[in-house]
């Protein structure tokens, strides 16, 4: 009779095609999580790679490790089912051999929703991505740092981690090795930076320089990031990072510089410590940028460095501040600067916030081998605290890491000392970089203003206009001059109580003026009242954007 014990069976109860992965690390002492190790796609034992959605197959678990110079069979491994074409993971487990005679490993059964539970985490991890300060953020960092810290076994992980997730209105599906596979996933592989589409391109803009007296200036186009996926491939490798897609950074001058995804981010080379691109994505929410409050999607953006300038790029053109897809943000060129900036701080605070998922995931694994090796008797207490040991020691190894793609930059970043240092930091540059968008909206209804005295002033120049024009030139000289954030919150508070004022004053003199002034005169100014109520209404959204950061709210968003 042949020997089946190391045999697993595999039932696919989803609709996709999928491939069983090996996922392992080559050191014990190594850090790395699901999609960051070594991956080794398993052949079927009936032929072939792919099991077919609604089939079940059988996969041979052979692997060996050296140790205390003998070669030792493993019997205890994690797999990765995955969506045959991309690597989409469908689910992830661990599976053991069992201590029966003879020894057998329990059949592995993807659920039906497997992929939807898993878009679900994508989508969790999108809003975290995208609101690292909120209260969700924290509740889920807190939750994994009190299983880490006390948590005896796999399955006291799960429920605390479940109760979290429980908590929560769209994501109860999710569960905690889901958020370690798509947040793993999404950082080895350039597939959902890509939309998963066929084709996929990010348009590279550096900030515009305004002339004297404007805030405004189209922002300088430096290039666009160019995704083409290869033709018939129906199994994706494991060992190629880009994800089956041909990815070229095409400059103005129509050069095309390869590049290469890797660990989150895409780069033009790999072996110099700061090549000249570097490109990192996030997720922001669309009406943050756009200042349209129907815009309430959450939207890739790349930022980074472009042979030294700091960049930023969106999968829409922004040639035209008019144009379809045109951006607020992009076309002032402080905002741009400080959304910029802002990207930047946001890469280290989310790179501070995987230590602990990271810690935790290797905790689950760790408890596995305790419960393997004692032949699933629960470990000692002694045993759990050199494991919790040997957990602390593995953040020196992660910090050093991120600190290395933060320095890909060329722009001195320092990783956070600690998460609560990271988000306390945070909250700080998104309330500055949106009292910079702020600023910029007060200085166009500042220039509506200017607009309409100019106007008034071809029917002669009174004591009032006078006192108008010095306090519109007090306002904008305010918010040029604010150096600091504390400068700045300053000027607008001051700039934001004198507009109404002004804007009452302004239509005293079109009363007081009366018949004097011309249809084509009231009509502009008539249209300049309307752009600056606009203004104010979108001043208002960056007000209340500001206190949902402080309040840790997120707001509806469509999925």
């Amino acid at each position: 009779m042949s020997d089946t014990s190391k045999n697993c069976t595999i039932t696919n109860n989803t609709s996709v095609g999928a491939l069983i992965v090996d996922a392992y690390n080559t050191s014990s002492t190594n850090p790395k999580q699901v999609y960051a190790q070594t991956l080794r796609v398993l052949p079927l034992a009936a032929g072939g790679d792919i099991l077919a959605g609604l089939a079940s197959g059988t996969v041979v678990l052979n692997d060996y490790t050296q140790a205390g110079g003998e070669t030792v069979y493993n019997t205890l491994y994690e797999l990765i089912i995955a969506r045959a074409t991309d690597l989409f993971p469908l689910m992830n487990t661990s599976v053991m051999q069992n201590f029966a005679t003879p020894p057998a490993y329990p059949p592995v059964s993807v659920p039906a929703t497997g992929l939807t539970n898993m878009q679900s985490a994508q989508s969790f991890y999108k809003t975290i991505m995208a609101f690292p300060t909120s209260t969700l953020s924290q509740q889920f960092q807190q939750a994994m740092t009190a299983a880490l810290k006390s948590s005896t076994s796999t399955g006291s992980i799960d429920s605390q981690m479940n109760a979290f997730f429980a908590s929560t209105k769209e994501y109860q599906s999710v569960t905690f090795n889901m958020y370690m596979a798509v947040s793993t996933y999404m950082a080895t592989f350039a597939n959902a930076w890509a939309n998963y589409s066929d084709s996929y391109t990010y348009y590279i803009y550096s900030s515009g320089t305004a002339a004297s007296g404007s805030d405004t200036a189209n922002p300088v186009y430096q290039g666009s990031l160019v995704f083409t996926r290869k033709p018939n491939v129906t199994e994706a490798s494991p060992t190629d990072n880009n994800g089956g897609y041909t990815i070229n950074f095409v400059d103005t001058n129509n050069k095309s510089t390869a590049m290469f995804f890797n660990q989150g981010q895409f780069v033009s080379s790999l072996s110099l410590d700061v090549p000249p691109i570097c490109l990192q994505g996030t997720f922001v929410l669309k009406s943050q940028l756009s200042n349209k409050a129907s815009d309430n999607q959450l939207i890739p953006i790349l930022s980074g460095t472009i042979n030294g300038a700091k960049v930023m790029g969106t999968d829409t053109k922004q040639d035209t501040s008019d144009g379809p897809g045109s951006l607020y943000a992009f076309f002032h060129p402080k905002t741009f600067s400080g959304w910029v900036t802002l990207f930047l701080s946001v890469f280290g605070a989310l790179m501070a916030l995987e230590w602990i998922g990271t810690k935790l995931s290797a905790m689950g694994k760790g408890l596995l081998k305790l419960f393997q090796r004692n032949e699933g008797q629960p470990p000692q207490q002694s045993e759990l605290d050199e494991l919790r040991g040997q957990i602390d020691d593995l953040q020196s190894q992660i910090a050093a890491n991120q600190q290395e793609l933060l320095d890909r930059f060329g722009q001195q970043l320092d990783l956070p000392p600690s998460v609560e240092d990271a988000l306390s930091g945070l909250k700080a540059d998104f309330t500055n970089t949106l009292n910079l968008q702020s600023a910029d909206v007060q200085l166009d209804i500042l220039e509506q203003q200017v607009s309409q005295l100019e106007q008034l002033a071809e029917y002669g120049v009174t004591p009032e206009m006078q006192g108008i024009a010095n306090d519109i030139r007090s306002n904008i000289n305010a918010l040029h001059d604010a150096d600091t954030p504390a400068d700045l919150q300053t000027a607008l508070d001051q700039v934001k109580q004198s507009i109404p004022d002004v804007n009452t004053r302004l239509g005293n003199v079109v009363q007081d003026l009366g018949t004097e002034i011309s249809q084509e005169t009231r009509a502009a100014i008539d249209e300049s009242n309307q752009a600056i109520q606009d203004a104010q209404e979108l001043s208002d959204k960056i007000d209340d954007a500001i206190d949902d950061i402080n309040d840790g709210e997120i707001p509806d968003i469509d999925f």
